[in-house]
C-alpha cells in the first residue's frame, strides 16, 4: 500500500482466477484503487493454479511481473511440489504449506526436509515465508533455517480484509503476514 510502512500485501488468487483469462482486466482494476501499489502486491498462487495450463500461467506472471508484481508459490510442499516451476517461473516468494512445519518440533526429519527446501529456495534467490507458526518454538527454528517470514497464529488470528487498516494503525505488526480478504475479492480470490 502506498503511504503505509507495510512492505508488503498479499492475495490468495484462485486456480480457477488465473485460468478464466480475465485476471489481467481484474489486476488492473485492483491496482487502479488509490491505495495499492503494484510493487507493494503479493500474489499468491498455488500449484493447482500454475499447472492447469502452465504456457499460459507462465506468460501471465511474466506479463504482470513487468509491472512490478510479485509473486508467490503457496502452499509449497502439499502438491505437485514441482522444483522446475520454481526456477521457471518469475517468483519473487515459496511460501512453505503448514504441514511442513507442524512437526519440526519432534521430528529431526522434517526439520531436516524443511532446511533442504529452504535452501533450495535461497539458492534460487527466493523469499520463504512459512505458514501454521503457532509456537515460539516453531518460530526460532523457522529463523535459524533462514526463513524470511512467518504466518500462523502465534502471531494473528486471520484478519479480514476491512479490519487490517485498524489493526495496521494499531501498531500492531508483530511480523504477521497480513492477508486482505477483502481487496483480494477484487482478483477473484480463494
Amino acid at each position: 500500500m502506498k503511504n503505509n510502512s507495510l512492505d508488503s500485501i498479499s492475495l490468495n488468487v484462485s486456480p480457477r482466477c488465473v485460468n478464466d483469462g480475465q485476471s489481467p482486466r481484474r489486476i488492473q482494476e485492483l491496482l487502479d484503487a488509490p491505495d495499492v501499489s503494484p510493487t507493494n502486491l503479493v500474489l499468491e498462487l498455488t500449484e493447482d493454479a500454475v499447472f492447469e495450463d502452465f504456457a499460459y500461467a507462465r506468460r501471465l506472471l511474466e506479463d504482470l511481473s513487468k509491472k512490478g508484481i510479485r509473486f508467490a508459490l503457496d502452499d509449497f510442499g502439499t502438491g505437485y511440489s514441482n522444483l522446475r516451476a520454481l526456477a521457471d517461473l518469475p517468483l519473487s516468494y515459496v511460501k512453505l504449506d503448514r504441514s511442513l512445519v507442524a512437526s519440526i518440533e519432534t521430528d529431526i526429519r522434517s526439520r531436516t526436509l524443511l532446511g533442504a527446501v529452504v535452501h533450495l529456495a535461497k539458492t534460487l534467490r527466493l523469499d520463504v515465508t512459512a505458514e501454521g507458526v503457532e509456537n515460539d518454538f516453531q518460530a526460532m527454528v523457522l529463523r535459524v533455517l533462514g526463513v524470511d517470514r512467518v504466518q500462523g497464529f502465534l502471531y494473528s488470528k486471520a484478519v479480514p480484509g476491512i479490519e487490517i487498516q485498524a489493526l495496521l494503525q494499531s501498531g500492531d505488526k508483530s511480523g504477521a503476514m497480513f492477508q486482505a480478504a477483502a481487496i483480494g475479492r477484487a482478483v477473484g480470490a480463494r
